[in-house]
């Protein structure tokens, strides 16, 4: 298991630990593990093999999981960092 799924799995196991910062690692977390099992193969299989062999249906969801795996973890750390913004910023605004 790598780093990512350790974080997942623990994140999991505990229940006390379910608040909006767990949920939001948790999304990053699976979203990288996603990007690492389907896309980091497929590229460096192109790279190696010089052209795509992998089929057009692979071919066509390859740059949407690519680019959709990119933009949830960057939505993922904007939520992130907006929530630690208001639980620092605007205390009074966060429910306990």
């Amino acid at each position: 298991m790598d780093r990512r799924s350790w974080t997942t799995h623990g994140l999991l196991q505990f229940m006390g630990v379910r608040n909006a910062t767990a949920v939001f690692i948790i999304n990053l977390s699976v979203s990288d593990l996603m990007s690492c099992c389907f896309n980091l193969p497929l590229a460096a299989s192109t790279f190696w093999q010089r052209g795509w062999h992998h089929g057009h249906m692979l071919c066509q969801l390859f740059p949407l999981m690519r680019y959709g795996l990119l933009a949830v973890s960057l939505f993922t750390v904007l939520a992130i960092t907006i929530n630690r913004y208001v639980m620092i910023g605007h205390p009074t605004l966060y429910p306990k």
